[in-house]
């Protein structure tokens, strides 16, 4: 049999966050010349049987009208940029109607009013978490999922993350979290920005100059946003979510300060060296060794002194 050597595979190397499970399980394609990934977005998730999620360099190089056979035979070959398209948004009317109904049949939601009620008392607690649901643009799905509309610096919608969370406010992974943008058509041109971004915007329009708070998960923002208002708290939406294009509107601040989870501190403590953000060790100074094996967020943290008070 002929020996046929392909152009890209699989690679080998760090797996990469599922743009459609976000876990930590998705393989890039390479170039088999240069060694190099076609593009942060080809690749392949592992978890076969749960995911599936598969955007080969062929689809790749459909969706931008490029024939990958006419490419110049020389070794070292150029790496192919996605051709500029301009950002899609979804209609903000399907943000206000995800969010003007009940959420007593979101867990999440129930589970952080309890908390604000127990340290504030019901009326200041409901006002809290009201306060945070609108702010942060929190919806809510008829099944009691959490949509986690993502905002841009001018309260755009790029997309929303929706998932399932049990009674004690934890994920439940057995419910795959899924893609609002996902709905819009495949001409959707979907690029994300950091979870709470419309904030800063309001904030440095109407010059208020709160510090701003970046930590990985959506549900720690909204837990911040609730106890500890006087920050402006966002999210990168995952533990490799924090990149230069997402903070870019944050660059200028002085007031900016990474809190990583527990066990994510080296690795974010580089990257806030190359964004030139300082990166907070409090959870690092306070954590126990359990603490540690669980990989809590300051979220874990204020519940605990809540619970606990």
């Amino acid at each position: 049999m002929r020996n046929i050597k392909f152009k890209y595979k699989l690679g080998k190397g760090p797996k990469h966050i599922c743009p459609k499970c976000g876990r930590k399980t998705f393989v890039l394609y390479i170039d088999t010349d240069t060694g190099q990934p076609l593009s942060d977005e080809v690749g392949k998730c592992d978890r076969a049987d749960h995911c599936g999620w598969h955007y080969p360099p062929r689809c790749y190089f459909q969706d931008r009208g490029l024939n990958r056979r006419a490419m110049p035979e020389h070794r070292q070959r150029p790496r192919l940029e996605p051709v500029s398209r301009p950002v899609s948004y979804i209609d903000k009317s399907k943000v206000w109607q995800s969010m003007g109904g009940d959420y007593s049949n979101n867990n999440l939601v129930n589970h952080i009013f309890g908390l604000a009620c127990k340290l504030y008392g019901k009326e200041e607690g409901e006002r809290r978490v009201c306060d945070a649901l609108l702010a942060l643009r929190v919806g809510n799905t008829a099944e009691g999922d959490t949509i986690f509309w993502q905002m841009d610096y001018y309260d755009n919608c790029r997309t929303g993350k929706v998932m399932r969370y049990k009674p004690d406010g934890h994920r439940d992974h057995d419910r795959f979290g899924t893609w609002k943008h996902k709905e819009e058509g495949k001409d959707f041109n979907m690029e994300q920005c950091l979870f709470g971004l419309n904030l800063v915007g309001f904030d440095s329009r109407h010059s208020t100059h709160k510090p701003v708070i970046i930590v990985e998960s959506e549900k720690t923002a909204l837990y911040g946003h609730v106890f500890m208002p006087e920050y402006l708290w966002v999210a990168t939406g995952g533990c490799g979510g924090l990149s230069r294009e997402k903070c870019k509107e944050l660059f200028g601040r002085s007031n900016v300060i990474l809190y990583p989870d527990l066990g994510m501190f080296d690795k974010w403590e580089q990257k806030g060296k190359e964004l030139g953000i300082q990166v907070s060790r409090f959870l690092e100074e306070i954590a126990t060794a359990e603490d540690r094996e669980k990989g809590l967020d300051i979220a874990d943290f204020i519940e605990r002194q809540i619970m606990n008070s």
